[in-house]
């Protein structure tokens, strides 16, 4: 029984981690670090933020961009990988009715929060020397972490205790809160203030409030001047650790601070010297229904130690400087420096490492007038935005033409790269588009990406829904609307809740009257908005708007539609504060005059994000040419740029801005009314000439390594798979910009790395509000040398993905099935995912949500050009099991645990005919997750010749120790004991691979013979390998806990490996080999076998 490991990690089945060939050589400045997240289309590039190393626990962040990250401390795109706890917003803006449970937390890594529910089904909560303690967990478990919600002396806080017994504090202090300034008990963030681990190491986070230091008294801010007061963000100031007693945050050799241009430049100490400096493009968020306002930016992250030898003061060793390229519509991160510093003469002597350097995609206005070719608008006409108008009808992302001519309703789809397709006559007529008294709209009432046709009239309202078939559903009532005149200029469609839904606002006389969306129910119960007479705090008679002046528009960036009212040089907006109501009014700096006042019209006024930055931009239609001024982080707007060459005699146009070329950024497109001019009936402009700015493109160390980032829309892979007439399973109803191609260059050994990216499948669920990224991913690698010889062709990896979409014919694996490889009629399958038994409908679809991201099949090929080349290296494939941890609620989601039940590895090498198949099988998993019983079945090969091509299976046991309910420490998955063993006489498959049961039962089944015993080809097992590990006793350190015992500290004391037993002994050696031999060797006799000592630790 050879010694084949000491110390056993934690067994896990898990899904595989395919090893790129890597262009390596140059000197790694930083450690920065690239990743692709294929499965979301993102590109995520980490700087570590350096510190000293310390016993125990040390302080590990990063830096990192990502592509989907908005503005923030750090420029846009950057955020610092610091935890913390908030509430959800994507569903709906909070209420703050935490006893109701209405609102939904969510911890950094681990999503949305449930609250854990006692053997009553009734939340658990407990009191503990006066402290309210209420437990939750995620809605997707993994990590197992206890977390708790505290209330102690009216104050709110979490502590989230990991499985290794680390205890981190959330929020406990004013500073480490994001709160309401005006209802401090509306806290919408909880910061992470202090980590300890259970040796006594702790970390301390310190947080600075926001304040009016350094900001100008602009127009804009106004306001914010008048009541400095208001203002609830805060900034990560300082980390200190390694602190000199065990448990106690008094005194510490290490601190970290964060400079954001208060310290000095030269010498700086960890004293603030001046104040902040304000940024110049300070931004607002009104997502947590009351302003949470950036004003600043870090400039450097200083690094301190205080040691009695190095004297009484604080001495600078290390600092991380960020330079910053900063405008009044964003910052952007151009370059991080790492200098370290030695202390002499008094100052400081520096050095520095070549700055990492970084470059943004730019912001390029064109003005080019091109032409839609007539074959695409023969059929088409005048789209005046009434018999024809530009609508995403089928939620593919990019919009199409919708005609209603006579009493035919047509839809011409839009094909992208200004291809529109034939007219197609949708068979069934709505209803709706009768003549009527009433009023008819398009609208997206769930936020699904496709619109349903609404009929709106006293006397009844209803929809009809658009189809999977594409065509209109039946006439549908609602279940509730409210009784209002629709024509009434006073009703409008706002989404003030924040769920991304159509409300109603409704003016009436001095009240505001509000109805809540229900869906494709209709519309709530109403709710009365008394209207405040002062302009400055909320909008009077801003609903009922006869002059045209009032726009619904999202003006900060932060998705949430404000109340905008434009006049010529005066533009001001109450921002969305979620359930009614609206914030006091910011008046914009430089707000441009359009046109002569006695000329200007509102009417020629159209609203779009036109740059990409979030914040919504404005075009004005004037008689002598179109005009367009740039929102600036929602404070002021920029120059007014005209746009040259615009033909004069079509500004009478009906004239639309939207994303006509399926590049998510913007066009204008229009259309000549009259007829008999001798030019073509549709022309555009491409703003932005398909290519959206701010995003990363290049990355530079400056020793050697370059890498460059292209990317594109999803609406490009989409259209092409339109054409190639493989469809997309599910919808993607609006455009993302995905990584789509990423070259590295190592100027030191001379090679070039290529990775390229094609999506398939984007998935939002409508549900949820939430993209999903993407079932299927192709990435190309390809690596070249300076020197020819050493060419490789170049490799695809095909990867499936679950999006946690739920079907209920087909479950998506299914879905994807026709997609894979195809050329082996041997090929093993996996079952499809197994749920737990008993769920309702709504708990399927959740749990079909648990599996989003998890990997279920990679393909591997080599692209040599030669026949082979259809036939794959390697298929992995991986099949799971979602386990019900707790069922849902009417106020709470169903809690699950999935993981990978089976894994398929079918070596190919490229040869369909001699495949290497390797199947592993979690049997058993206990409640916290960890694997205590699996199985690998290396399957014989299909023209078997030697016997070492035939079937070898293991059986791997793992006991481990679990403390969840001990009193003062929380720790989970201790190893204990791992015994592997070799199974024989396993029944033949009837297919390529044995089923799941078939297995278990051979396990369970077989006898147990013993290591020296061969087998007789019957289903039996012998014991290969045995490990144990014990563990100090922390309270005594006299000696070892019994086998199986553990406490909060979990010391190894030694780890023992069975190596022989009595027979085998007795076997090689006959009468040789005594007990003081053993003895002398080293040989522990326990439990009928011999074992080797690690020696204590």
């Amino acid at each position: 029984m050879p010694k084949r490991s000491s110390i056993v990690p934690r067994p896990t089945v898990k899904a595989p981690d395919p090893s790129l060939p890597k262009g390596g050589g140059a000197v790694r400045g930083l450690g920065e670090k690239f990743n692709a997240n294929v499965a979301m289309g993102t590109g995520t590039f980490n700087v570590p933020i350096a510190t000293t190393p310390c016993r125990g626990l040390t302080p590990e962040f990063t830096l990192t961009y990502d592509s989907g990250t908005g503005n923030g401390p750090f420029g846009v795109g950057w955020h610092l990988s610091v935890p913390s706890i908030t509430r959800k917003t994507d569903k709906g803006l909070p209420e703050y009715t935490d006893h109701w449970d209405t609102d939904t937390f969510i911890l950094s890594g681990a999503g949305d929060l449930v609250p854990v529910l006692g053997p009553d089904g009734k939340k658990l909560i407990t009191t503990e020397q006066g402290r309210r303690i209420q437990r939750y967990q995620p809605r997707v478990e993994g990590a197992f972490a206890r977390v708790e919600r505290i209330t102690e002396a009216g104050a709110h806080y979490w502590q989230v205790t990991t499985k290794d017994n680390i205890r981190h504090i959330y929020g406990k202090s004013k500073t480490a809160r994001v709160a309401d300034a005006l209802y401090p008990d509306r806290i919408f963030t909880w910061r992470l203030e202090r980590t300890e681990d259970a040796r006594g190491n702790i970390i301390q986070y310190e947080y600075k409030a926001e304040d009016l230091a350094n900001v100008p008294k602009s127009l804009h801010e106004k306001h914010r001047h008048e009541d400095p007061k208001l203002f609830s963000n805060s900034y990560l100031k300082r980390i200190r650790y390694g602190n000199k007693k065990p448990g106690e945050a008094d005194d510490f050799y290490f601190q970290v601070v964060f400079d954001y241009g208060e310290h000095d430049a030269e010498a700086p100490t960890p004293n603030e010297v001046k104040p902040w400096p304000c940024r110049k493009d300070p931004f607002s968020s009104y997502r947590a229904t009351f302003e949470i306002r950036t004003y600043r930016l870090c400039r450097r992250v200083l690094v301190f130690h205080h040691f009695p030898e190095l004297g009484a003061e604080p001495v600078l060793v290390r600092s991380t400087d960020f330079t910053y390229a900063e405008a009044p519509t964003l910052s952007q991160l151009v370059a991080v420096t790492q200098s370290g510093y030695i202390q002499k003469n008094g100052g400081y002597t520096k050095k520095s490492l070549p700055p990492l350097e970084l470059g943004y995609s730019l912001l390029e206005l064109h003005t080019e007038v091109q032409t839609v070719d007539p074959e695409y608008t023969a059929d088409l006409g005048n789209v005046d935005g009434k018999r024809a108008r530009w609508v995403d009808l089928e939620g593919e992302g990019l919009p199409g033409v919708l005609v209603q001519h006579g009493e035919g309703l047509f839809y011409k789809q839009n094909l992208g790269d200004a291809e529109l397709a034939p007219a197609r006559q949708l068979i069934r007529r709505p209803n709706a588009l009768a003549p009527t008294m009433g009023r008819t709209e398009l609208l997206d009432l769930e936020h699904e990406g496709r619109p349903s046709l609404v009929f709106f009239s006293r006397t009844g309202s209803g929809i009809h829904e658009r189809t999977e078939d594409g065509e209109w559903g039946p006439f549908m009532p609602f279940s509730s609307h409210p009784n209002i005149p629709w024509n009434d200029p006073g009703v409008r469609f706002i989404d003030i809740t924040g769920d991304g839904q159509q409300d109603i606002i409704f003016t009436s006389g001095h009240v505001h009257i509000w109805f809540p969306s229900l869906g494709k129910n209709g519309w709530g119960p109403p709710r009365n908005l008394p209207m405040v007479f002062d302009e400055d705090l909320a909008p009077t008679e801003v609903y009922r708007d006869n002059r045209g002046i009032v726009f619904v528009a999202d003006m900060t960036g932060d998705g949430m539609p404000d109340i905008v009212r434009i006049k010529n040089g005066s533009i001001c907006y109450w921002p969305t504060r979620g359930l009614g109501r609206l914030g006091p009014k910011v008046e914009m700096s430089n707000a441009p005059r359009f046109d002569d006042p006695l000329r200007f019209d509102p009417r020629r006024i159209r609203l779009a994000d036109i740059d990409g930055s979030g914040t919504t931009d404005i075009l004005y239609i004037g008689a002598d040419g179109i005009q367009i001024a740039f929102n600036q982080a929602g404070n002021s707007w920029s120059k007014v740029e005209k746009l040259q060459g615009f033909p004069t005699a079509d500004l009478g146009s009906p004239l639309s801005v939207l994303d006509f070329l399926g590049t998510g950024t913007a066009c204008i497109v229009w259309s000549s009314p009259w007829k008999g001019v001798a030019q073509p009936p549709m022309r555009y402009i491409d703003l932005l000439g398909s290519k959206k700015p701010y995003l990363l493109t290049s990355v530079k160390n400056n020793l050697g390594a370059e890498m460059k980032l292209e990317y594109a829309p999803s609406t490009k892979f989409y259209l092409e798979d339109l054409k190639n007439r493989t469809p997309w399973v599910t919808r993607l109803p609006f455009p993302v910009h995905v990584l789509a191609r990423v070259e590295t260059h190592d100027a030191v050994s001379g090679t070039r790395f290529v990775s390229t990216y094609n999506y398939h499948h984007g998935y939002y669920d409508s549900a949820e509000k939430e993209f999903r990224g993407f079932g299927l991913v192709e990435q190309w690698d390809a690596e070249s040398f300076s020197e020819n010889e050493f060419h490789l062709p170049p490799v695809l990896t095909k990867t499936w993905f679950h999006t946690g979409a739920f079907f209920e014919k087909d479950k998506i694996e299914k879905q994807f099935a026709r997609e894979y490889y195809a050329l082996d009629a041997q090929a093993p399958v996996l079952p499809d995912a197994v749920l737990s038994q008993g769920m309702s409908p709504r708990e399927a679809r959740e749990a079909a949500r648990a599996l989003k991201g998890q990997m279920l099949r990679q393909e591997i090929y080599g692209l040599d050009g030669s026949p082979q080349q259809e036939h794959p290296y390697l298929v992995t494939s991986a099949s799971h099991e979602i386990r019900k941890l707790q069922p849902a609620t009417d106020k709470a989601h169903a809690v699950f645990f999935p993981y990978v039940r089976e894994k398929l590895e079918a070596h190919y090498e490229r040869n369909p005919k001699d495949t290497r198949v390797v199947h592993t099988l979690a049997l058993e998993v206990d409640t916290f997750g960890h694997v205590t019983r699996s199985a690998t079945v290396a399957y014989a090969r299909r023209n078997m010749e030697l016997p070492e091509q035939g079937l070898l299976a293991t059986i791997t046991e793992a006991t481990v120790a679990n403390e969840p309910a001990q009193s003062g420490f929380y720790r989970l998955g201790v190893p204990v004991e791992t015994r592997t063993y070799e199974l024989t006489g396993l029944p033949k498959a009837q297919s390529a691979c044995l089923p799941f049961a078939s297995v278990l039962a051979s396990v369970n089944n077989a006898a147990t013979i013993p290591y020296e015993a061969p087998p007789d080809g019957s289903l039996q097992k012998r014991l290969v390998e045995h490990v144990r590990h014990l563990y100090w006793d922390s309270s005594t350190l006299a000696g070892p806990l019994p086998l199986g015992a553990g406490d909060g500290l979990a010391l190894p004391y030694e780890t023992y490996a069975a190596a022989f037993t009595p027979a085998l002994l007795a076997k090689a050696y006959g009468s040789r080999v005594t007990p003081q031999l053993l003895a002398e060797g080293g040989y522990v006799e326990q439990d009928g076998l011999f074992w080797i000592r690690s020696g204590r630790e």
